[in-house]
């Protein structure tokens, strides 16, 4: 698999077209001028649901450079945005990579050492 700058991390459905957009955007501007558009991960775009997609996943997120989390109310109760959070920062213990993008509200992090993150979004 080839390397990505990027990937980003949501929750479908509520946060899609965010994504969308904000890939666009980090195609379209963070691009050295007369290169091609650097690669950013986005599963609806380079994944099909399917038995392998977990391996996929964990896949891409070790050619991955940052890891872009689209924080939200929604993604704190996916198990997918859970998952690929747990391998980026215990796994990979990749802390300096990670991009917090507050979608709504804003984030609370727990943490009992580095290599453990537990994050959720609180009422304001």
């Amino acid at each position: 698999m080839q390397p990505f700058e990027a990937f980003i991390s949501y929750k479908h459905g509520s946060s899609s077209v965010f994504a969308g957009r904000l890939e666009q955007a980090l195609k379209t501007y963070a691009k050295p001028l007369l290169k091609w558009p650097i690669r950013i991960f986005r599963d609806e775009r380079h994944l099909a649901p399917g038995p392998d997609l977990p391996k996929l996943i964990k896949n891409a997120l070790d050619v991955s450079r940052f890891f872009v989390l689209l924080a939200s109310p929604d993604a704190v109760k996916s198990d997918w945005v859970n998952d690929e959070l747990r391998i980026w920062v215990v796994e990979k213990s990749q802390t300096d990579r990670l991009i917090v993008v507050l979608t709504e509200r804003w984030l609370r992090l727990v943490g009992q050492s580095r290599a453990f993150l537990k994050w959720c979004l609180a009422d304001c």
